[in-house]
């Protein structure tokens, strides 16, 4: 593809074309394969302890909802301005379904090497809560941190809530990285999602976590209310000049009428699907030039482990993003947390209130009405969708022939119609017995895994 100084007219209509043609605004993120709203609720709690009996390599995931302050753009559920007796609070209640949970499961053999603090802002915990849950989690699934492991937390990069001595309490704790959410430098950008996010508070933190030892990932943000290319030029030069081991590059997802927050964005200040596109474009030209690898919507430093794996075709995405694991087993604690065990879905309750209700009966506090167990056929379609399309850019028909014992041409003869306009289009390339999306198609890559989906797409 050219770069975008290198780029003429007609260049420019394409994408416009494409743009239009393929606004990604009405098609799923994909965090999971079928997505939330299309569960069938064909699982139970029985089924959850059956599944947790017998796994002693889990990947660990904690909910942590609170937060110094809101973020306006921000899809996750959260909780802002709580007082210490009240997370003090929450980490009782979280204790209750560690000790509910960690019975069900082996003791001797578990060996935990993925576990992931998430929120909300895990840091806004006082030093000492941190200290407090880390040593609940550690007496009762054995975390190993080393090397090889991946023990990690999400931090905002504010000098208030994640000092140096938060910073060398992690590490001496067992985490082994840090994710810094900065999403866009530009203070009128901030300004607009509510955030304060300087640069030299971020610099200062990511030099003394790479000293002790941390590894250092960052999310950023594309398609920012009054974000342009030259305010997310700033931002990623600044972030290359860093150079974290990985990047998440994500698209902003404006849903107002779902996420109330989001009223306070002006819509018209948000870029348009041509400027999405193009801000994409400058983010992976930036990046690529820079050391960086392209993996779905995260780049990584060329020659880690992941870059590797993603040579010999062995990453894969799930709830928790880009891994190298061969299988993953998720188990949620926390308001809101999903797990996903043998091929199943769990949404634990949302609301802090009813989750403190479930374990106060010495319940699991999972959504009665949420759970998804998946066939063969969820399966093949998630492994195209979430691995295929939206982790390599193609699919290997051989490869999805082979491993799930069909003929692929016969069972997609529907959706391999759909495609053609894509072809025609210049999104895909059909070669022999790949699918190739093109690298303007990369930017669409949604819409091509929508095709896919037989929840949505219900002419299939």
């Amino acid at each position: 593809m050219k770069k975008l100084n290198e780029m003429d007219n007609q260049d420019f209509l394409q994408i416009e074309y494409i743009s239009k043609s393929y606004n990604e605004s009405s098609i799923p993120l994909y965090i999971s394969y079928p997505t939330l709203t299309c569960w069938k609720n064909n699982s139970d709690e029985n089924n959850y302890i059956e599944g947790i009996k017998n796994e002693n390599n889990p990947f660990l995931y904690f909910h942590f909802p609170y937060c110094k302050s809101a973020c306006y753009y921000c899809l996750c559920y959260k909780i802002t301005g709580s007082a210490e007796e009240t997370i003090d609070k929450y980490l009782d209640y979280m204790e209750k379904e560690i000790d509910l949970k960690s019975r069900f499961m082996p003791k001797d053999n578990m060996s935990v090497t993925q576990m992931h603090w998430g929120g909300g802002t895990p840091t806004n915990l006082t030093m000492r809560q941190l200290e407090r849950i880390y040593r609940k989690i550690s007496d009762n699934f054995n975390i190993v941190s080393d090397k090889n492991s991946s023990i990690s937390i999400e931090s905002y990069p504010d000098d208030t809530l994640i000092t140096f001595e938060k910073l060398r309490l992690l590490k001496d704790l067992g985490f082994t990285e840090i994710s810094f959410g900065i999403q866009d430098f530009d203070e009128r950008v901030q300004k607009i999602i509510n955030r304060d996010c300087k640069f030299e508070v971020v610099e200062k933190l990511f030099n003394e976590a790479r000293r002790i030892g941390l590894r250092i990932h960052v999310d950023l943000c594309y398609g920012l209310p009054f974000q342009d290319m030259t305010g997310l030029k700033n931002t990623l030069e600044k972030i290359v000049r860093l150079q974290p081991d990985r990047i998440a590059m994500e698209n902003y997802s404006h849903f107002p009428a779902f996420y109330p927050l989001q009223r306070k964005i002006p819509t018209d200040s948000v870029p348009n699907s041509f400027m999405r596109i193009v801000l994409s474009i400058l983010a992976k030209e930036v990046l690529t030039e820079n050391n960086y690898i392209r993996i779905g919507d995260h780049y990584v430093r060329k020659g880690n482990l992941m870059h590797q794996a993603f040579i010999e075709n062995r990453i894969n995405r799930d709830l928790m993003g880009y891994s190298i694991a061969d299988r993953r087993q998720v188990i949620a604690f926390g308001s809101s947390g999903i797990s996903c065990i043998n091929n199943t879905y769990y949404h634990n309750k949302k609301l802090i209130e009813d989750y403190f209700s479930e374990l106060d009966k010495n319940e699991l506090p999972l959504e009665k009405s949420e759970s998804h167990k998946l066939d063969q056929d969820d399966k093949i379609r998630a492994s195209i969708i979430l691995k295929w399309l939206l982790t390599y850019y193609q699919i290997d028909k051989d490869a999805v022939s082979k491993e799930f014992n069909i003929n692929f041409d016969e069972y997609f003869k529907e959706e391999l119609k759909q495609l053609n306009r894509f072809e025609k289009d210049g999104i895909i390339l059909c070669d022999g017995n790949k699918i190739l999306i093109t690298e303007m198609g990369e930017f669409t890559a949604k819409h091509v895994a929508f095709v896919f989906d037989k929840y949505y797409r219900k002419d299939i």
